[in-house]
């Protein structure tokens, strides 16, 4: 493990990265992780406690996931952008990038799966990394940038 760290510090290095974007997009990952594990749980526990049936189920669990990765994001992986910046206009964007993501995932599923015959399972680990790039540069770049001047 402490080789492959070591590795992805020089290649960062080289590629003009510093420490403290590693240690984000780490974050960023171990986010991720509780995302999905949110998302999981409630749509398990919906899927035992409600009938309102799985695409209802799916679409509050998604939801659950999002609002734990803008909460988190924003608290831990972004939190030097939150001075300056009120939490509706963030929110908003976020919604988009999400929104970005979700159509480029799913034309991009569309297209690995019905044009160019992928394995569906496999085709999903493509759209989730692509996915995870969008939503990371997009929260980076736009949803939790540092105010101007900062």
């Amino acid at each position: 493990m402490k080789d492959m760290m070591s590795r992805i510090k020089e290649a960062a290095a080289k590629a003009g990265i510093d420490k403290k974007e590693i240690l984000r997009l780490l974050k960023f990952a171990v986010i991720g992780v509780s995302n999905t594990l949110v998302d999981y749980l409630v749509f398990f526990l919906l899927n035992n406690i409600s009938p309102t049936g799985y695409g209802v189920n799916q679409a509050i669990s998604y939801t659950c996931g999002m609002l734990n990765s803008f909460i988190l994001n924003r608290r831990w992986t972004f939190s030097d952008s939150r001075e300056n910046r009120k939490i509706p206009g963030q929110f908003w964007r976020f919604i988009v990038i999400n929104g970005i993501s979700l159509a480029v995932t799913v034309e991009t599923m569309t297209v690995l799966v019905y044009t160019l015959g992928l394995n569906a399972y496999l085709a999903k680990v493509l759209v989730i990394l692509i996915a995870q790039a969008i939503n990371f540069l997009g929260y980076r770049l736009w949803v939790f940038r540092k105010p101007s001047g900062t």
